[in-house]
């Protein structure tokens, strides 16, 4: 990819049963609005029945990229509730700003998977079949990040490789850091970027708060689909002979 960060597919992945995650199905990156035509004509080629995408409307700068595509998209943004990380996106102030922290962060992942709209609409449409599939938000790496971790959790993949899968982003930070301050002023772009990093990190601590929460409520990642997004025993066997190889 030119222009698309983060972008990689979760074929591959080792399972704990000893298959793998099937090739081709499953694709992640951060946001499309500045793909390149060479960027969407290899998109193409993936042969995707669906993009799924996590953005709020203030997020997007490109919306007429998904005509190009010419897939069914679709776009539900994640709820998020945490005071602190809400407050400084809507009315940002230096006191919020100086006082962020990875348990901010923290807290933010450990809401995602529960009673979000994003999440349910997503996991509706694996449940479906609508994939080969990308998904991403703008960094690829949050909203993005809890739900390969969920998917990939509901597959049989151990946490280790989960982990190692979300860890892949650090090596797009650069680029997404430098993508969101394009619009901070430039003398203020240095102390802003220094006081939002736990924004940008990429840390394990971050996604293990996610999955704690998951397991510390229903105790196992079935229980949670279950629970969360309707689906049965039936709809789990299928997915995993589906999405397995």
């Amino acid at each position: 990819m030119e222009k698309v960060v983060n972008f990689r597919q979760l074929g591959g992945i080792p399972l704990k049963d000893g298959g793998t995650v099937k090739n081709g199905i499953f694709y992640r990156a951060a946001e499309l609005d500045f793909a390149s035509e060479n960027d969407i004509e290899e998109l193409k080629k993936l042969g995707l029945k669906a993009i799924f995408d996590f953005r709020d409307q203030s997020e997007k700068t490109n919306p007429e990229i998904y005509d190009k595509l010419g897939v069914k998209y679709y776009n539900v943004p994640i709820r998020a509730e945490n005071a602190k990380i809400v407050k400084l996106r809507i009315k940002p102030d230096l006191k919020t700003l100086l006082s962020l922290n990875g348990g901010d962060v923290c807290e933010i992942y450990a809401e995602l998977p529960f009673s979000n709209p994003g999440f349910e609409k997503f996991f509706g449409i694996i449940k479906d079949g609508e994939f080969p599939l990308l998904f991403h938000c703008t960094a690829g790496k949050d909203r993005t990040g809890v739900s390969a971790a969920l998917l990939l959790a509901l597959l049989g993949a151990d946490r280790g490789d989960i982990l190692k899968d979300y860890l892949e982003t650090k090596k797009a930070v650069p680029l997404i850091k430098a993508a969101i301050l394009r619009n901070v002023n430039f003398l203020l772009r240095g102390f802003v970027g220094k006081r939002m990093q736990p924004l940008f990190d990429v840390e394990a601590e971050y996604l293990a708060a996610a999955l704690d929460a998951v397991y510390n409520k229903y105790g196992s990642i079935e229980a949670y689909f279950k629970a969360e997004h309707n689906y049965s025993d039936t709809d789990i066997d299928r997915i995993k002979k589906l999405c397995r190889e």
